[in-house]
């Protein structure tokens, strides 16, 4: 089975905000019934409207070039990717990609490939406080194969926790999860097409929402800004009046440069620009990782005696393949002393537990090298 790479898709505009002041669950039971449910295609993270709403429109922005900004920017784009992998066909529904552990306000995807043409897909969240949602699953035709897509984009609001994914056809039952956390930091989301959300940042800070557009170079050139203040609680929601856009930064000294928040195809967030926007600045660009909050204390990552790259053995007694880091994912392998896997990124570090993303063949997955007494892995 062939693993698929994808990369970003491209737009055009870019915005920026400165702040000044176990085994895989067989299950035959169905769907819990929908009358006793709320039903809704859970997509977009809707904010609860406050007071703190104001609007950006360049005809009225500032278009005077601050001085401790660059007048022009760099970016990336990419194109799409592929549901299916394409080279054999599916004998039976398959998971093709896992939800993914993520924040609030960010997008987690459960995909699947391997369904009858025409085949009547329903799927359900389970939230952390119990609430069944009645999902729309998309579906389609990709590589060859007949795809069933489930999303999750949990609002501001909702609870943090794991969450429960099903998708159910005549054919199978699919089941993952996912791990929402809430926010660690200043964050910056685009919510619709012309809504974007601040959160995160401290009460009542001066911010100066910055934009540029996209020149004949492929970059960002300098178009206008507009001064904004946060609520007490940090957070605006912004009216964006503008025909493309592409990114959106915060920066300043008490909360730091936030770059946007682009929703990934298969989950996770990204931003296109990587460096600072500030003139001379030595400060930290709180680009969105997905997995920052899993980054190892120096302390226990020297212990590891991996690296990225490398070959490595299971050692000990049988261990698994995990869909996310964390022993309540879902397994997708279970692999015998002796086997030999390709480590590809790493570490993570969850509670006592030490985790590199690894290949044991052309599945990858998250597996456990040291537990705080064992190692379950060597070179």
């Amino acid at each position: 089975m062939k693993i698929f790479k994808f990369s970003l898709f491209s737009s055009g505009i870019i915005l920026i905000i400165i702040a000044c002041g176990m085994y895989p669950q067989k299950s035959g039971e169905p769907i819990p019934n929908i009358a006793s449910t709320e039903s809704q295609n859970i997509k977009s993270p809707t904010m609860q409207r406050t007071d703190s709403y104001a609007e950006f429109n360049l005809s009225s922005a500032n278009d005077v070039l601050p001085s401790d900004i660059l007048e022009e920017v760099s970016f990336f784009g990419g194109g799409g990717g592929s549901y299916c992998y394409g080279l054999e066909p599916y004998l039976e529904p398959t998971i093709t990609y896992d939800p993914t552990d993520e924040e609030l306000m960010s997008r987690s995807s459960f995909v699947t490939c391997g369904w009858k043409k025409d085949e009547t897909l329903r799927g359900a969240i389970q939230f952390p406080n119990g609430k069944i949602v009645i999902s729309k699953v998309q579906t389609g035709e990709d590589q060859g194969s007949f795809y069933g897509v489930l999303e999750l984009e949990p609002n501001v609001n909702d609870p943090i926790g794991l969450y429960n994914f099903t998708i159910e056809g005549e054919t199978g039952i699919l089941k993952s999860n996912a791990y929402i956390r809430a926010p660690d930091g200043p964050r910056l989301v685009q919510i619709e097409d012309s809504r974007i959300f601040l959160t995160g940042f401290l009460p009542h800070e001066i911010v100066r929402l910055v934009y540029y557009e996209r020149n004949d170079k492929g970059d960002g050139t300098f178009a206008g800004w507009q001064e904004y203040q946060v609520d007490r609680m940090g957070q605006l929601e912004i009216m964006v009046s503008l025909p493309r856009r592409d990114d959106l930064v915060v920066v300043g000294p008490l909360s730091g440069e936030v770059h946007l928040f682009h929703l990934g195809p298969f989950g996770g967030s990204f931003d296109f620009i990587g460096e600072s926007i500030l003139e001379h600045s030595s400060d930290t660009v709180i680009s969105y990782s997905r997995e920052h909050y899993l980054d190892c204390p120096s302390n226990i990552a020297s212990r590891s005696r991996l690296h990225e790259a490398m070959k490595a053995y299971i050692v000990g007694n049988e261990s698994f393949l995990f869909a996310n880091p964390r022993q309540d994912a879902r397994v997708i392998l279970g692999l015998s002393v002796g086997t030999e896997i390709f480590i590809s990124s790493g570490t993570y570090c969850s509670g006592n537990l030490m985790w590199w993303k690894a290949y044991p063949d052309q599945i990858g997955g998250y597996i456990v090298e040291f537990d705080g007494k064992s190692y379950y892995l060597e070179p």
